[in-house]
């Protein structure tokens, strides 16, 4: 299923994945700045938080005036919170399998400092290394924050007046728990000297 949501511009040439969390809408105001024509892909894909990243989604894009569609998998079990196995790798398949829509790049908020597999520069080249052998229409998968940490993106957030109110980082559900991975993320953010 697949809801798309007005804005502009009709042709773009960055789709962003967009989870509503910081690192994704950073990637927003990322293309923004640089002047890119960008349009915005949430995928719901089980995540226990999915209600809460959607209406963030929507919010970021109502504020960059940035089309939105969303996406829905269906998975054959609930999904967990934390690391999820081949999240990334599936986020950006089913964006590429959506994508109708003329894009050169699909862009995704991995960053250093995880720990996981699909957040490093070797999955970044390797899941390049895969679409560009499927040949067609040339699409590049983007990751500008990969080399970069949690507290970089924030000191980038801040410095480009991303509406981190906007924001939804919890793993766990629509309300913040404080104890998962990004919550803890972000308290740490929070207690840091401005």
């Amino acid at each position: 299923m697949s809801e798309v949501s007005p804005g502009a511009p009709s042709v773009p040439d960055v789709e962003v994945l967009l989870s509503g969390g910081m690192d994704s809408s950073a990637l927003v105001a990322f293309y923004a700045e640089l002047g890119r024509s960008i349009a915005a892909t949430f995928v719901h894909y089980g995540q226990p938080a999915a209600g809460a990243e959607w209406r963030a989604a929507q919010a970021i894009c109502t504020h960059y005036n940035v089309p939105l569609r969303r996406l829905v998998v269906t998975p054959e079990r609930e999904i967990a919170h934390g690391e999820v196995f081949g999240r990334n790798l599936m986020l950006i398949a089913t964006c590429l399998l959506g994508a109708q829509r003329g894009h050169t790049a699909v862009a995704i908020g991995i960053h250093a400092g995880t720990g996981y597999a699909d957040c490093s520069p070797g999955f970044l080249r390797a899941v390049n290394a895969v679409v560009s052998d499927m040949g067609g229409k040339r699409v590049e998968i983007r990751a500008p924050w990969v080399d970069m940490t949690k507290s970089g993106i924030a000191d980038y957030c801040i410095k480009v007046g991303v509406p981190l109110h906007l924001t939804h980082s919890c793993e766990r559900g629509d309300v913040p728990c404080g104890a998962c991975l990004s919550c803890r993320d972000q308290e740490a953010l929070r207690a840091r000297p401005v």
